[in-house]
């Protein structure tokens, strides 16, 4: 079956048409977005292109290369074919159009699933409030109010900084960039967690009161958990895990076990097809839980005996930090961080449970 990998708009939407006929040849069809733009469908001109090779006419000027001999004509580009080869390559030829003619409509498919992410509307809300966010993100899980590191993140900002919001829970809903989460505030959508509460900090006028160094070291820490930290969970959770990860328990999906089972074979290489070329993918397990240690104390050093990670009042990395811990933590599954909180950041695991008593009073482990 021929494989669909939709990327992010912006990006290329590629179609692997690589189990046809020949083994030597692939045939990959390319759409570029442009400017919000798509180009137009493939499947109507894929079929015009697609010709049997009994139609083709012979033609007169040639230059021969091995047994195909190919036109020297400059505005076309057709083949002669020796008598002695012509029948096999006619069978061929006709397998390949009918082939092409079945996965044309695919192709429409393919191209309709772009067309609609790329032409997502800049806002849902039509009848928003002013100064009032809405919060677009996953569906709670079983275990957590969200799996999602960053929809957790923000959501967690809100209540702490007491933001009027309200949260949209949806699997499909992307923002105009793919995003999720993303927030729509006051007829402008902002996706990427740092750069909502970014917006969300200028909107309102949230001041950290920190000095110049204590802003560069919050800032190196948030960019240190997302860039580096969040590999090292990612992999125990969801590559070394997936039945797990994706079990109904954890999610609230109502899939039955052997789904689960099939979905999580998918899911592994999606994951790591994303994730594979930033180098984490190439570390071993030992390497991963040394990386996941030394992140580890480098936060444990700047916490220390505080209450946050910089004095009594939390900031942005103090939100990051609960996110990734967090929905990684309570997963009914163990893991290298539950281990190393437990057993050697009492500090760092402290910190996780006082955000979480402080802003989700209201969220009760499973019976």
């Amino acid at each position: 079956m021929p494989t669909l990998d939709v990327e992010d708009p912006g990006e290329d939407l590629l179609v692997n048409l690589s189990a046809l006929e020949s083994r030597r040849k692939h045939t990959i069809l390319k759409t570029a977005f442009g400017e919000g733009r798509l180009a137009p469908p493939l499947s109507a001109a894929f079929a015009r292109k697609v010709t049997p090779l009994h139609s083709l006419a012979p033609q007169t000027s040639a230059t021969r290369t091995g047994n195909v001999r190919r036109s020297s004509s400059p505005s076309t580009s057709s083949y002669h074919v020796p008598p002695s080869s012509r029948g096999r390559l006619l069978r061929a030829m006709n397998v390949l159009t009918s082939r092409c003619a079945k996965l044309a409509p695919l192709t429409g498919n393919a191209v309709r699933l772009a067309s609609s992410v790329a032409r997502l509307p800049d806002v849902h809300k039509k009848n928003w409030k002013e100064d009032v966010v809405y919060l677009y993100q996953f569906p709670p899980a079983r275990v957590v109010p969200n799996l999602s590191p960053y929809c957790l993140k923000v959501h967690t900002y809100l209540k702490a900084q007491k933001i009027p919001h309200e949260v949209i829970s949806s699997w499909k809903m992307r923002s105009a960039k793919g995003f999720l989460p993303f927030v729509e505030l006051n007829g402008h959508q902002i996706a990427d967690s740092q750069l909502i509460l970014s917006a969300v900090q200028k909107t309102f006028g949230i001041k950290e009161n920190l000095s110049t160094e204590e802003a560069a070291v919050a800032r190196a820490v948030d960019r240190m958990i997302e860039g580096s930290m969040f590999f090292t969970i990612l992999y125990p959770k969801m590559i070394w895990n997936p039945e797990k990860y994706l079990h109904r328990e954890v999610t609230n999906l109502p899939l039955p076990g052997f789904v689960t089972n099939i979905l999580a074979k998918s899911f592994v290489k999606k994951v790591k097809r994303r994730f594979g070329g930033v180098g984490y993918g190439r570390f071993s397990k030992e390497e991963l839980r040394d990386i996941l240690r030394r992140d580890l104390e480098a936060i444990d050093g700047i916490l220390g005996d505080k209450k946050f990670l910089f004095g009594d009042k939390p900031v942005v990395p103090d939100f990051t930090l609960f996110g990734h811990l967090a929905t990684t933590y309570y997963l009914p599954y163990r893991q290298p961080l539950g281990d190393f909180l437990d057993d050697d950041f009492p500090r760092v695991l402290n910190h996780m449970l006082r955000m979480r008593a402080h802003y989700w009073p209201e969220w009760k482990d499973p019976k």
